[in-house]
């Protein structure tokens, strides 16, 4: 079970796009850019080969790199809060703009009935 505050998770819009990257194509190979998302508190993004040394602890190789689970929940998480935002509004508007239309018609009907009058 992943306990994550995606709320408290903020990152730059060069971060979510090589995030929405990993996510698309499920590995990469590295670069430097990535750095900040290997390095991210909340382990967004991880090496995928390791080596272990002579003590016995594993090093990473910086070859490849995929998202973690914590990463794709991130990315629902921010899909998530997208629509909740912005799909009332759009349909207000919408909304809007079908109450403004009906009543330009209204007028419009009322304007044409006075002047036969």
């Amino acid at each position: 079970m992943i306990n994550v505050d995606f709320a408290d998770i903020h990152l730059t819009k060069t971060e979510l796009k090589l995030l929405k990257k990993l996510n698309r194509r499920g590995t990469s190979k590295y670069d430097v850019s990535f750095d900040s998302l290997l390095e991210h508190p909340n382990r967004l993004a991880k090496y995928v080969n390791y080596r272990t040394d002579q003590i016995g602890c594993q090093i990473p190789i910086r070859d490849y790199i995929c998202i973690t689970e914590k990463g794709v929940l991130y990315l629902q998480y921010k899909r998530d809060e997208y629509f909740r935002g912005k799909l009332p509004v759009i349909i207000s508007i919408i909304a809007l703009i079908i109450a403004l239309f009906s009543l330009l018609t209204s007028a419009l009907e009322l304007f044409h009935s006075l002047q036969w009058i």
